[in-house]
């Protein structure tokens, strides 16, 4: 009896556990997995902006090379994803448009700062490309193949607007660890939400450095953390000894050396600091290396602003 007794027990706390757990993953975005139906939660929910009601909030397809920012570096193309509100324009290429360093498009390939002063209409898109990777080689960069559209205007009526779009894919080099990444922007704001999930279906345990890179390129930008020791001065880059370059840091900016002058930075919403490598070419942000096992999961957070103006003061 006693035995019927602890089996029928352990039955019932494994049901339990098993059903929290999925109660779990589906409040927590992906991180328990992409079923290619499962969404990330909103970023950042402690950022606040107000704005009066009907404040802009746009999206559409590219229609034309000719419709791109300002500035040297804004690379959208026809049927590219263009999100805009009245402060700031943030262009993420299609699928089939891989750029820079990414192995698929679902990345950020221009962002820069809209408006009716002197300083926005002067600003304009300095930034070479934001993707994603869980480590630095190119198997660890994140390879999208669906997306979908989030539109609460349409969706919720009466809730805060927001506009998201939201890429489902897998590490380059292992279809087993999926990531899915959310792009989200709202009325007013000077930046764009983004929260990143990465689910390790793999058999095997993995240590992941879920992190943006930022593609600097030809020093137009130059990076900066707020670390004693660094600034703009940073460690050089060894790919055999880059625990020597990793730093923790609250938030990472850049600012502009040439015409037009935009100020950029991220901050980490749900990490007290961001972590990575910070370099004149590539820097990478995101969160503190993290060992997971098979079935775990773990998530990035951050908000990313485009400013207009020179130096960092303005991000």
């Amino acid at each position: 009896m006693r035995a019927r007794l602890t089996r029928a027990r352990a039955l019932l706390v494994a049901t339990w556990v098993g059903a929290l757990a999925s109660a779990g993953c589906r409040h927590d975005g992906c991180v328990g997995g992409d079923d290619g139906r499962c969404l990330p939660p909103p970023a950042c929910a402690a950022v606040k902006y107000t704005c009066a009601a009907g404040a802009k909030l746009s999206f559409a397809p590219v229609a034309a090379a000719s419709a791109r920012a300002r500035g040297p570096k804004a690379l959208a193309a026809k049927d590219d994803f263009l999100l805009e509100n009245d402060r700031v324009r943030v262009v993420i290429d299609a699928i089939d448009h891989p750029q820079g360093l990414a192995p698929t498009g679902g990345t950020i390939i221009d962002l820069s700062p809209v408006g009716s002063d002197a300083a926005a209409m002067s600003s304009g898109d300095q930034l070479n490309g934001i993707s994603q990777a869980a480590g630095v080689l190119p198997r660890d960069a994140a390879h999208y193949e669906t997306w979908e559209l989030v539109d609460q205007r349409v969706a919720a009526p009466g809730a805060e607007p927001l506009i998201a779009l939201v890429f489902h894919g897998h590490l380059e080099g292992d279809a087993r660890v999926t990531i899915v990444t959310r792009y989200e922007l709202r009325p007013c704001e000077p930046g764009v939400r983004v929260r990143t999930d990465l689910y390790n279906g793999a058999r095997d345990p993995n240590t992941f450095s879920l992190t943006d890179g930022y593609f600097w390129g030809d020093r137009t930008l130059l990076p900066f953390i707020p670390v004693a020791g660094n600034g703009f001065h940073v460690p050089a880059l060894e790919l055999l000894h880059l625990d020597r370059a990793w730093r923790e840091w609250p938030f990472m900016a850049a600012r502009s050396q040439a015409p037009p002058a935009v100020s950029y930075a991220v901050v980490p919403c749900d990490h007290t600091n961001g972590a990575g490598f910070n370099d004149p070419t590539l820097s990478a942000a995101g969160v503190p290396l993290a060992p997971t096992l098979a079935g775990d999961g773990l998530s990035y957070e951050r908000f990313i602003l485009a400013v207009p103006g020179p130096g960092l003061a303005p991000a």
